[in-house]
């Protein structure tokens, strides 16, 4: 990824915090699925040193044998140990479900959402330890460039 980017400021509301304005530098990059095969554009990319997302919970083919309905689903065995992107609602050609995998049975179960970029799972998976709850939206606040 590019290290430099054009700087904007960009305002951040929380359950905590209100109005925080945090500096950052905006770039454009591709990212593809893990075979190369399917290239998306993203124009809008904010960089930051660290994202505070815990990874806690993410899920593992292990997690998958679990579960009837995705036991045929393989994910990227990449390390969960940061989170390096977060791809937001306004890039839809990289969130369109191609197909969804759900429990007939439990509907609490952990589902699958195949796209472009592969196949992501949602929902509480065996190992997932925390009682936190996250949620994140960023909106760019263009009267502060």
């Amino acid at each position: 990824m590019q290290k430099e980017g054009k700087p904007e400021v960009l305002v951040l509301n929380t359950l905590g915090q209100s109005m925080s304005r945090v500096t950052t530098n905006v770039i454009s990059m591709d990212v593809s699925d893990a075979d190369e095969r399917n290239v998306i554009r993203l124009d809008t990319v904010y960089m930051t040193p660290k994202l505070p997302i815990s990874t806690s919970c993410g899920a593992s083919n292990d997690d998958l044998k679990e579960w009837l309905h995705l036991q045929d689903i393989r994910i990227c065995d990449a390390s969960l140990d940061q989170v390096d992107l977060l791809i937001g609602q306004d890039n839809p050609d990289a969130l369109i479900p191609h197909e969804v995998r759900k429990s007939a049975n439990h509907p609490k179960a952990p589902f699958a959402v195949k796209t472009v970029l592969g196949w992501t799972v949602q929902g509480p998976v065996k190992r997932c330890t925390t009682q936190g709850k996250f949620v994140g939206f960023t909106k760019g606040d263009a009267l502060l460039q």
